[in-house]
């Protein structure tokens, strides 16, 4: 498979059920949204190989004129994604691309490591999630807001972190 503008990006020997479920939904999801990179998944040997669609990342202009509409669109994308009933766990800068149109949702893997308990990155991660090592809605909805405010208020994304690492301190210790 691995031919024109696809690459592997997961390799899952031994896969489960609920590993080849989840794989199916993101290429069910690859077919519906336009933030989700086009995927193609084959299964040989016992084995779910996940190609992606390479897509070129630009950089993004704060100054876009139609920045804001865009992310508005990526936003109401991750609510139809959320209907679906996935959950990407790690929505943050580092894995959105933006391609000159759209902002684009990679690092779809994270859900299939460890088992397939979701993972996400410290600290944006709601208090219930952390304390019930899985990751929700909520958990989402943080890495959201904090990739809004990075790309559009970066004083108020650093209070936000700083708020954020207050609250599960509360948690941890």
């Amino acid at each position: 498979m691995n031919e024109g503008n696809f690459r592997i990006f997961k390799r899952l020997p031994n896969y489960n059920s609920i590993a080849l479920q989840r794989a199916e939904l993101q290429l069910e999801l690859s077919h519906k949204l336009r933030c989700f990179p086009s995927i193609v998944i084959e299964i040989k040997n016992n084995e779910i190989i996940q190609y992606c669609e390479v897509i070129k990342k630009l950089s993004i202009s704060k100054n876009a004129h139609n920045l804001i509409q865009m992310w508005l669109d990526f936003e109401k994308e991750i609510e139809t994604m959320h209907q679906f009933n996935y959950i990407h766990g790690d929505i943050l800068l580092k894995n959105i691309i933006f391609d000159g149109n759209r902002f684009r949702l990679i690092d779809h893997e994270l859900q299939l490591k460890n088992g397939n308990k979701l993972q996400v990155t410290y600290p944006w991660v709601d208090c219930d999630d952390l304390v019930n090592k899985s990751v929700t809605y909520k958990t989402d909805m943080i890495c959201m807001r904090a990739t809004h405010l990075r790309l559009f208020d970066f004083d108020k994304y650093v209070r936000y972190r700083n708020n954020q690492i207050n609250i599960l301190k509360q948690v941890i210790y």
